[in-house]
């Protein structure tokens, strides 16, 4: 589950303007542009309301460098380049609030992640040899030759770096991340806010 504050834009890049003045659900919206960072805020509040002494809830932060093609995305240690994980994400259903009273709007998402096992990440064939002389009674051999390494990192492609502060409390972690999209010199900021049941 994800919530992102943010600003709903329409056709011509400008922030939603509609006739009402209560929140309301709105639909055919062109983008969901993010304009707040929310680390400070929960950062602030979870220092107020958690008593992290009791040992009750932690804290965990990394950072990850994503490169994303269509629905796949590998994840990379930003610090040593090693590869970390590759995951399919699904969007199933999004909710866009427009908040007329107030300076940001609200986009809830739920999304499905699968690990992926491809061509580039293959699950391992074992084999059995069952031939006279083979391994038959002594084990099973594993067949290697079908695996094939991911691309590094620094094979290119569209990058997101992200660091990612993780509040872990019983069955829930909460999720708030820093992403700066693109490869150039001034890549784009966005922020995000995740609810995770473990």
């Amino acid at each position: 589950i994800e919530l992102r504050f943010c600003v709903l834009t329409d056709d011509h890049s400008q922030r939603l303007r509609l006739p009402i003045d209560s929140p309301a659900v709105v639909t055919k919206v062109k983008s969901a542009e993010a304009q707040l960072n929310p680390l400070q805020l929960l950062n602030t509040a979870w220092g107020y309301h958690v008593p992290k002494a009791a040992g009750a809830a932690s804290i965990v932060e990394t950072h990850t460098k994503d490169r994303k093609q269509g629905p796949v995305r590998d994840s990379f240690d930003a610090s040593t380049g090693r590869h970390l994980e590759r995951i399919k994400k699904q969007r199933l259903a999004v909710c866009d609030i427009y908040c007329p009273r107030h300076r940001l709007d609200l986009r809830f998402a739920v999304n499905q992640e699968v690990p992926v096992f491809n061509e580039a990440m293959p699950v391992v064939p074992v084999v059995a040899d069952l031939s006279p002389s083979g391994s038959a009674g002594r084990g099973i051999s594993v067949d290697t030759s079908a695996a094939s390494s991911i691309p590094p990192l620094t094979a290119g492609g569209f990058v997101r770096d992200k660091r990612r502060t993780s509040f872990i409390a019983g069955p829930f972690q909460f999720d708030a991340t820093e992403v700066r999209s693109g490869n150039g010199p001034h890549p784009a900021v966005s922020y995000e806010l995740e609810l995770e049941g473990r």
